[in-house]
């Protein structure tokens, strides 16, 4: 039976009829509350329908079971960075920072999750962790203007010598 509703759940999909494919799947859920690529598919459709609740449950309870040593865990990366997007967005940023701060553990090279982190602790107020991350950043990314520019806010903010220093290096 799993395999038929994931074939039915692919032909609305190709249909780009999202939210009938979740529907379908969360419909059937209950008789395979463990299938890790279920869990996986129902938080990244409710992800894309913009249902953040769902997916954070979806995407949480197969965490869960990858933690369990139950489910698969080649969901783990992708699963922690989804949970820590779907925080970030709802502005609970301490949760957003958890996720990231563990995917990171595993994906130490993405760029984009390191900026959002820096962005994070600059928000929450912690200046030296955020800057820490963003020279971790320029340093395999010399000529990021983006970070170049909330380093300079930064300095700006804690001392204007600082600041003045520089930019006199840029």
């Amino acid at each position: 039976f799993r395999d038929a509703y994931f074939l039915k759940s692919r032909i609305f999909l190709r249909q780009e009829k999202i939210k009938e494919a979740s529907e379908l799947l969360e419909k059937n859920i209950s008789m395979f509350p463990e299938d890790s690529d279920m869990l996986f598919l129902l938080g990244s459709l409710y992800f894309e329908l913009g249902n953040l609740p769902k997916a954070a449950l979806y995407h949480n309870s197969l965490l869960d079971s990858i933690e369990k040593r139950e489910g698969e865990s080649r969901y783990k990366t992708v699963t922690l960075k989804s949970l820590g997007e779907i925080f970030n967005r709802n502005g609970q940023f301490r949760k957003a920072l958890f996720y990231f701060q563990n995917y990171l553990n595993y994906e130490n090279g993405d760029i984009d999750i390191r900026y959002k982190v820096a962005q994070i602790l600059n928000t929450l107020g912690d200046f030296g962790g955020s800057k820490r991350e963003l020279l971790t950043i320029l340093k395999t990314n010399p000529n990021n203007l983006h970070v170049e520019l909330l380093l300079g806010e930064m300095f700006f903010i804690e001392s204007r010598v600082n600041a003045f220093l520089y930019f006199e290096k840029l």
